[in-house]
């Protein structure tokens, strides 16, 4: 299900006090390909793949918080 940065934070509370601490996430690259997708100028969260990273300890990306080149 995808819902909007304010209803994602409003039932995430504990992992994104606020809209910007979700936009940074997103903006750093911390949350996995697919839990953040933009329509147009809209960015909507994937709250099923989100949560399924959350159940996963929301681990960052291995090798830190880069991505390595291949």
């Amino acid at each position: 299900m995808r819902k909007t940065i304010s209803q994602t934070c409003q039932e995430y509370p504990a992992e994104f006090p606020s809209e910007q601490s979700l936009y940074r996430a997103v903006r750093e690259n911390i949350l996995p390909p697919g839990v953040a997708v933009r329509i147009g100028r809209r960015m909507l969260i994937n709250t099923d793949k989100l949560q399924q990273w959350l159940d996963n300890g929301g681990q960052a990306l291995p090798g830190g918080w880069k991505r390595e080149s291949h």
